[in-house]
C-alpha cells in the first residue's frame, strides 16, 4: 500500500509540473503541428497513395515529437538532481521508474490524440478508430518504457539531445515498425484481433522492455 500511495504520489509530482510548465505537451506538439504543416505544402497524396504511406508519415510524427518532448519532460529531475535526491530517500528505484514510465505514458498518448487533428485538418488523413487506440496505447507503453531509461542514460553525456534519439529509436524499431502496419491494417478495413502477428509483436516488445528497463534504471541511478 505504501509502495502505491509512494508510486501516485510521484505521477501527481510529474502531473502538477507539467501542468504549471507545459513543456512536454507545448514541445511536443509544436513540433509535430510544424511536420504536419511542412507535409502539407510539400507533398500531394491521392487517397491510394494515403493508404500505403500515411501511417509511417503518422507515426515517425508520433516518434520524433514524443522524444522532444520526453526530452522536455525530464529535464527539470535530471537537471535539479530530483531523482538522485528521491532515491536517497530510501524510495524504491522500481516505484521511481514506473512513475516516470506512467507519466510519460500519459503525456505521449494525449500528445498522440491531439497531433491526429491536424493530420485530419490539414492532409485529410484520418485513421483515427477505437482500435487505433489501442494500439496507441500499447506502442505509449513500450516507448515510455524505453525513454524513462534512455533520458537518464543521455542526461550523463555532453549532446545529449543527439543521443536520445540514437539511443531510443533503435531499441523502439520494433514495436514502431508493428504500430506502422497495424494502422495499415486498419485503414485498409481489418479487424484488430489479439491473434494478429504484429499485436504479438508489439505487446511481446511491450514486455521485454518492462522486464529489462527497470533493472538497467536501478543501475544506472546507483551510479
Amino acid at each position: 500500500m505504501k509502495l502505491l500511495s509512494t508510486f501516485l504520489l510521484l505521477v501527481q509530482k510529474d502531473f502538477i509540473l507539467e501542468w504549471r510548465t507545459k513543456e512536454f505537451i507545448t514541445a511536443s506538439l509544436v513540433f509535430g503541428i510544424l511536420i504536419v504543416v511542412v507535409l502539407n505544402f510539400g507533398i500531394r497524396l491521392t487517397n491510394n497513395q494515403w493508404e500505403a504511406a500515411g501511417p509511417g508519415i503518422l507515426w515517425v510524427c508520433f516518434v520524433l515529437s514524443g522524444i522532444i518532448g520526453v526530452g522536455r519532460a525530464f529535464q527539470n529531475d535530471l537537471d535539479n538532481e530530483a531523482l538522485t535526491g528521491i532515491d536517497l530517500l530510501g524510495v524504491s528505484r522500481d516505484v521511481i521508474f514506473f512513475s516516470k514510465a506512467a507519466s510519460c505514458m500519459i503525456f505521449v498518448f494525449v500528445m498522440q490524440l491531439l497531433l491526429i487533428v491536424p493530420f485530419i485538418a490539414l492532409l485529410g488523413f484520418n485513421p483515427f478508430s477505437i482500435s487505433l487506440l489501442i494500439v496507441m496505447l500499447l506502442f505509449s507503453l513500450g516507448f515510455s518504457v524505453v525513454s524513462a531509461l534512455f533520458v537518464l542514460i543521455a542526461h550523463q553525456t555532453k549532446s545529449k539531445d543527439v543521443i536520445m534519439y540514437v539511443l531510443i529509436l533503435p531499441v523502439i524499431l520494433p514495436i514502431l515498425i508493428s504500430s506502422v502496419e497495424l494502422t495499415r491494417e486498419l485503414i485498409l478495413g481489418y479487424q484488430l484481433t489479439f491473434t494478429n502477428h504484429w499485436i504479438g509483436v508489439l505487446a511481446g516488445f511491450d514486455l521485454v522492455y518492462l522486464v529489462i528497463c527497470p533493472w538497467l534504471f536501478g543501475i544506472i541511478l546507483e551510479e
